[in-house]
């Protein structure tokens, strides 16, 4: 198998992310902080292990990444989606900033922890929505809905939205960062939740236009 340079750099953050959690372990507290509220106030707490968990989870999404052109059910139209180095290159990024903006908050050098976090969350959808239109049918990324998974149109169809929605949803992450702490959660929601909705919706519309048109 050949890497490519977006392996190796995906690599080289995952160590890295093993080195920090490693060199910071000793001198954490027995428990850390491991959730914030919309405010920024801490509302929960683990064990110092908890440290290891964005390097972990880096590890395995890259591994997945890694071995889905093999494994995939439509293996080619994996192997074909030009943009899966940097999509996998682009996760394993937002982590590294994820597991960056928990240490800061941790370590009390930044504890506005939200101003991190999604700019980060709307880059990343930004990025999605960017690549979206590319995405060929399969069961492991895109939007999967039982109607995009039946049909290679209907597939493009909703993905081509798709695309365009994940990038106003990625904007609008980043403009949350001027809007009042206490309506974040219920923004986001309506936010995702309505895209949701939009793109299954939209995706049966399609099937259901495409059908009559066979009848």
């Amino acid at each position: 198998m050949k890497l490519t340079k977006y392996d190796w750099a995906s690599i080289g953050i995952v160590v890295l992310l093993f080195v920090v959690s490693f060199y910071l372990y000793p001198s954490l507290p027995e428990e850390i902080p491991t959730h914030w509220n919309a405010e920024g106030k801490v509302d929960g707490y683990g064990s110092k292990e908890m440290i290891f968990l964005f390097p972990v989870i880096s590890f395995l999404i890259y591994g997945l990444f890694l071995v889905l052109p093999k494994i995939a059910v439509f293996k080619k139209n994996i192997r074909d989606f030009k943009h899966l180095e940097s999509m996998k290159f682009m996760l394993v990024i937002m982590f590294a900033f994820l597991f960056l903006a928990t240490v800061l908050a941790i370590t009390n050098y930044y504890n506005r922890i939200i101003l991190m976090i999604l700019p980060i969350i709307g880059l990343l959808f930004f990025y999605l929505g960017y690549i979206m239109p590319a995405m060929k049918r399969n069961f492991f990324i895109g939007i999967r809905t039982p109607w995009t998974l039946a049909d290679d149109f209907v597939w493009k169809q909703t993905h081509a939205l798709g695309g365009k929605l994940f990038m106003i949803l990625g904007i609008l992450f980043f403009l949350l960062i001027f809007i009042d702490p206490q309506y974040l959660v219920y923004l986001i929601l309506i936010k995702v939740i309505g895209v949701v909705v939009i793109l299954f919706s939209y995706s049966y519309w399609v099937w259901h236009k495409q059908g009559k048109k066979h009848m």
